[in-house]
């Protein structure tokens, strides 16, 4: 399925890659000297003098935001709550080739992220297979270290699996965490990105990303 490597991308640039040139989705969130994320509606991220910055569509869940506090997705297949100082970057996500990208805190020089990529699955694939799938794509683009046993969760009664591993990119050492699940004959990969340094410090801003996570 041509969509695995949007998962494998997802990992490796921290949005989402589908059918793009790899080094220019990581001008879109890797950032050589990033200004920090702040409550305003532009965000600016550069590398090699490219930038991109968030325009109005950007969304954060302050009180009194979409829905209560909660975000739909594009697709309206499911809905988050941000935690604060978090935004989504609707933008950002379509051009890489994501399905949402949610913007957080920047730690190392990276801005900390977690993004969505969706793919249909084939009848009969179970979230195992799924998640083996994800992995073996990820072996194959990226030098993977410290891969994490896999451990079982679920997103909103939905069952997931979920693991950490760390890579080099761009000169970045990350850390990601990636949440696999299967609903509605769609695989869903949800991936938290931040540097190594900073990776714990948002760890549960992001973990409650997914907690926050409804369907329909």
């Amino acid at each position: 399925m041509h969509r695995i490597t949007a998962v494998v991308a997802v990992a490796a640039t921290a949005v989402a890659l589908a059918g793009c040139d790899r080094s220019a989705t990581l001008s879109k969130l890797v950032g050589s000297s990033p200004a920090p994320m702040s409550t305003t509606s532009t965000t600016s991220t550069a590398v090699a003098g490219t930038s991109i910055s968030g325009g109005p569509s950007d969304r954060s869940t302050a009180p009194g935001a979409v829905g209560k506090g909660r975000l739909p997705s594009p697709k309206r297949d499911f809905s988050v709550v941000l935690p604060p100082g978090w935004r989504e970057n609707q933008a950002t996500a379509e051009q890489a080739g994501a399905l949402d990208a949610y913007t957080g805190p920047v730690g190392g020089g990276f801005i900390t992220n977690v993004n969505v990529v969706r793919e249909q699955v084939a009848a009969g694939e179970d979230v195992d297979a799924y998640r083996s799938r994800a992995v073996a794509a990820l072996g194959r683009a990226l030098k993977l270290t410290d891969l994490s046993p896999v451990a079982a969760t679920r997103v909103d009664g939905s069952a997931g699996r979920r693991y950490t591993f760390d890579d080099a990119q761009a000169g970045y050492r990350l850390r990601q965490e990636q949440t696999v699940v299967l609903h509605g004959g769609y695989g869903y990969v949800i991936t938290y990105t931040a540097s190594r340094d900073a990776f714990a410090a948002s760890r549960t801003a992001a973990a409650s990303i997914v907690s926050s996570w409804r369907w329909g």
